[in-house]
């Protein structure tokens, strides 16, 4: 995933760059999980709690997935 100016994209296997149209993005074994978690929780405010949810419940659902999960938040 890449961040620039605002905009989340992706890059794929042959190097191509999508946009992101859903404003979240997830991506290893857990990430259907997590896209589920996160397009539920889309009326929860806070991006570090919406976040750690995805986590929480890819790690519950998937054996490739698991904690302890550590956030960092970048003020700019």
């Amino acid at each position: 995933m890449i961040g620039y100016r605002g905009s989340l994209y992706q890059m794929d296997g042959d190097f191509q760059i999508t946009p992101n149209r859903h404003g979240y993005a997830a991506v290893g074994s857990g990430s259907d999980i997590a896209l589920g978690a996160l397009a539920a929780s889309g009326r929860v405010g806070n991006a570090s709690k919406r976040v750690r949810l995805a986590l929480e419940a890819s790690a519950l659902h998937c054996a490739g997935v698991r904690g302890p999960f550590s956030l960092v938040v970048l003020k700019v």
